[in-house]
């Protein structure tokens, strides 16, 4: 078990469950359905292993916290006491919205058409051709049932700067140490990535490099209620799936384009930005880019 799974870094995999025989094996629930196996990343157990202090070869989950606001050179003044126990149920959410979006996945290559696919060193097998769902511009339906269900995707508020290394990315995308947040639209700068490769989403038009996407936090009172009594037995039946969404927090959201695709990033100004997808200009200091890291 990898902490980030395939040559995409990806959080989980969804694969077409194939026989020896090179066939992908059919379902068990009624004929025309196909199987499919579900490979969830290591990050998530790490996460657990942190929280209980039991694996040596990793951190102690305060002190990743801790490290976490240190090397983002956030003064000590202005440093916070961030609970454990807050950190392991965001984690749990993502690890939630990670395994809502394979099964996803997962029932949508039980039903719909799939192609032939063949991969070099294995036996042919077969790829799921997505469907697309209204107002959607991609067809991955796993980010957009997950949309649909927490009104966003949950996505773990990051820094990453030298001396990290990409293992202390990757834990806090499964972690969340500094918090959660959501953007508005999950598809609004997705590339179509079908046109060399068919197993790959699709997108009905180009990304519009200019278009801003709008991010919400998710405050930790919601991740909070999502483990409480009273959610599961009062009000999910009251309120329906308004019970789990996270909600809009317009006044605390920010614009935000899509990381060296913008001149205005070291603070010239949204009226001196580009007109299109070119490298943003090198930063005019000395220090590496505190920017963040596209999640």
């Amino acid at each position: 078990m990898d902490i980030m799974l395939g040559d995409r870094n990806a959080f989980s995999l969804t694969k077409p469950w194939v026989e020896s025989n090179g066939k992908v094996a059919k379902g068990a629930r009624e004929p025309g359905t196909r199987s499919s196996v579900i490979h969830m990343s290591r990050g998530y157990v790490d996460a657990m292993r942190m929280y209980f202090n039991n694996d040596p070869t990793l951190t102690e989950l305060g002190r990743f916290i801790n490290d976490t606001q240190y090397l983002a050179s956030i003064p000590i003044e202005d440093t916070i006491c961030i609970n454990e126990d807050s950190a392991i149920a965001r984690s749990t959410i993502l690890f939630e919205d990670t395994l809502v979006h394979e099964l996803t996945h997962a029932i949508s290559g039980a039903y719909f058409n799939i192609i032939p696919l063949r991969t070099p060193g294995v036996p042919s097998h077969h790829h799921v051709y997505e469907p697309f769902f209204a107002g959607d511009r991609c067809n991955e339906t796993g980010h957009a049932i997950s949309s649909y269900i927490f009104r966003g995707n949950p996505i773990g508020l990051c820094q990453w700067n030298i001396p990290q290394n990409y293992s202390s990315r990757w834990l806090q995308q499964h972690i969340g140490p500094l918090g959660l947040y959501w953007p508005d639209k999950w598809d609004t700068w997705f590339e179509d990535q079908g046109e060399k490769d068919s197993c790959k989403p699709r997108a009905v038009d180009p990304v519009e490099h200019r278009a801003l996407q709008r991010l919400f936090p998710v405050p930790q009172s919601h991740i909070n209620t999502m483990f409480s009594h009273q959610l599961w037995h009062d009000e999910i039946y009251r309120f329906g799936l308004d019970a789990v969404r996270m909600p809009r927090m317009d006044k605390w959201s920010a614009e935000w384009t899509p990381m060296g695709m913008e001149k205005g990033i070291w603070g010239t100004g949204r009226e001196k930005w580009n007109d299109g997808p070119h490298p943003a200009p090198a930063s005019p200091g000395t220090q590496s880019d505190d920017g963040g890291v596209a999640l």
